[in-house]
């Protein structure tokens, strides 16, 4: 999808791999998602992963990951 909207490329003001690993984490901590990955519904993961972004306001909130073990 990055690739298709142009966003794939961070020289030209896309995400990087790093920033989307993190965006990834953050969701993730945030939804308290099960740690064993055949408890997880991935591609439900995924929609609510899009959603949580699609309407975030990058203007008032921030991105965060918590270290492991918190």
């Amino acid at each position: 999808m990055l690739k298709v909207w142009g966003y794939n490329d961070p020289y030209r003001g896309g995400l990087s791999s790093y920033a989307l690993f993190l965006l990834i984490v953050s969701f993730l901590q945030a939804k308290k998602y099960p740690l064993e990955i055949q408890q997880a519904n991935l591609g439900k993961a995924l929609l609510e992963l899009m959603e949580y972004y699609g309407g975030f306001d990058q203007k008032s909130y921030g991105i965060a990951c918590s270290r492991p073990g918190k």
